[in-house]
């Protein structure tokens, strides 16, 4: 897969694949189908309650749940939404409101925040909700049908005769699946993805074994849940968050070969790394989704993984869906413009526009990057992250590239406070007793001048929102330190 660049238009091209299938048909016709293909292989094993499906169960349960949606007189192109803690029912959800033709609005399970469900809900509308008890109180406003995802095994009871059910006809054009943006810069927004958008994506690839992260929200997850239909992988589920501790032990045990994860997830994995060397020379793929490892972390994990292992950082948004990965563009067309919306060529940073083969318009995630002499796409930041110091841009991945160097620094994020002060929040590694002078000093060791303060935090947790970093937080909470630490000097 390689990219191309016209020096007279500034357009760097991906290669443009013919899709496997015909993308005028309905993702539910290829569900249908593929389902009843080898039907008495596992597609997915709940680890946490050992329940296991077959192709032929899924189809079944998919099914019942289509034949529900439609008893409720629910029309095609109403929307179903859900949210859940993991659960062996969410596949056959997913798969059957698709059956059905009723697009299914994803919402986010770790919020934390009803103004944000409600929103979501406001803007789609949906006609029937699943959910789990403890989400209950989300709906109390809304005429919606809410239906306790407990409840679903009485869905299965009362509707036994599938033989004669046929999935909705369609346009690849509607609606199937609705997710979020991440709210990382902004409110979260629903943003539908089509039939034809999922379809377009599937490839024949050889048998692998999968383990998918905990939540179901995120783009390239729920493209895996259509991706293992028809490269004869199966589906390991947790209904229980998978740890760093915990993940050796189950990729031994389960034979995984793929797994999914987040940067801060992988920036603590490759500290450990060599803890686990065993268990993971099992694996032949690790994708990170949901932003660009910084430049340390990959080069530092892919030297300690097996030669046969492949890291695969992947670049996209919920607008657009994959845009690259590991620099090479899917599928798309990307321009890199300046504040004036003019074309840049090879080595120029700005923000980058991106739109699909054969389509007109040109999107823009608010990302900013640039092309190499090399044509690889290479993403710095979020538009709205970087900052000017001293009449100079500043992108933070470039400072926390820097940091992540230092021994005992297990993650780092920058932002500024006040009047343009640098600040750096920093997660120790486990043991790590480095201090604010340490890190500076080992930072000039490497030709590296951090003018700021730096403060500490525990874990994660005060700048995450949906298990994603969000800089809305970083910057929120460095302003508590800085606050706290001028009062402190008063």
């Amino acid at each position: 897969m390689l990219n191309s660049f016209n020096p007279v238009t500034k357009i760097l091209s991906g290669q443009e694949e013919a899709p496997i299938f015909n993308p005028g048909i309905s993702l539910g016709r290829i569900i249908f189908e593929c389902l009843q293909n080898r039907s008495n292989e596992v597609l997915q094993h709940n680890i946490t309650d050992n329940i296991k499906l077959t192709r032929k169960d899924v189809l079944k349960k998919s099914i019942q749940i289509a034949m529900f949606l439609r008893d409720q007189d629910l029309k095609e192109n109403y929307v179903v939404s859900m949210i859940s803690t993991p659960t062996s029912f969410q596949l056959p959800i997913i798969y059957g409101c698709v059956l059905a033709g009723n697009p299914l609005h994803i919402l986010p399970p770790l919020t934390g925040n009803i103004d944000i469900i409600k929103s979501l809900c406001s803007q789609t509308r949906p006609k029937l909700i699943f959910c789990t008890e403890n989400f209950l109180k989300y709906f109390e406003c809304f005429k919606a049908k809410i239906v306790l995802i407990d409840s679903v095994k009485d869905i299965f009871c009362k509707f036994q005769d599938e033989t004669k059910f046929q999935p909705s006809t369609v346009s690849g054009n509607a609606p199937a699946i609705i997710l979020n943006t991440t709210g990382s810069t902004g409110h979260p927004k629903p943003v539908p993805k089509s039939h034809s958008s999922f379809i377009s994506t599937l490839k024949i690839d050889l048998k692998q074994r999968v383990i998918l992260a905990r939540q179901l929200q995120a783009l390239p997850m729920i493209q895996e849940l259509f991706q293992i239909l028809i490269s004869n992988s199966k589906l390991i589920q947790s209904n229980d968050e998978i740890t760093l501790s915990d993940l050796p032990g189950i990729i031994e045990k389960h034979d995984i070969t793929k797994i999914t994860v987040l940067p801060n997830f992988l920036e603590s994995l490759f500290k450990r790394l060599p803890d686990f060397i065993k268990e993971f020379q099992l694996l032949e793929e690790i994708v990170c989704i949901g932003w660009i490892l910084p430049t340390y972390v990959k080069e530092e994990v892919q030297g300690r993984l097996s030669p046969s292992c492949k890291l695969y950082d992947a670049y996209g948004c919920s607008e657009v869906g994959t845009i690259s990965i590991n620099s090479k563009l899917v599928d798309l067309e990307v321009k890199i413009i300046d504040d004036q919306g003019r074309s840049l060529g090879p080595g120029n940073r700005g923000e980058i526009v991106v739109k699909r083969f054969k389509e007109n318009k040109w999107i823009t995630p608010g990302d900013m990057g640039f092309i190499d002499e090399f044509n690889d796409l290479h993403i710095l930041d979020r538009k709205g992250d970087v900052f000017h110091l001293n009449n100079s841009k500043i992108y933070p991945s470039e400072i926390e590239n820097e940091l992540l160097r230092v021994s005992g620094v297990q993650h780092a994020y920058v932002t500024t406070v006040g009047d343009g002060f640098l600040i750096a929040l920093i997660v120790k590694e486990e043991s790590s007793k480095v201090s604010e002078n340490d890190v500076k000093e080992n930072i000039l060791k490497i030709h590296y001048e951090f003018h700021g303060r730096i403060y500490f935090l525990e874990n994660l947790r005060s700048i995450s929102q949906n298990m994603k970093i969000n800089r809305k937080l970083v910057k929120k909470v460095a302003e508590e330190f800085w606050i706290s630490s001028k009062s402190t000097i008063a």
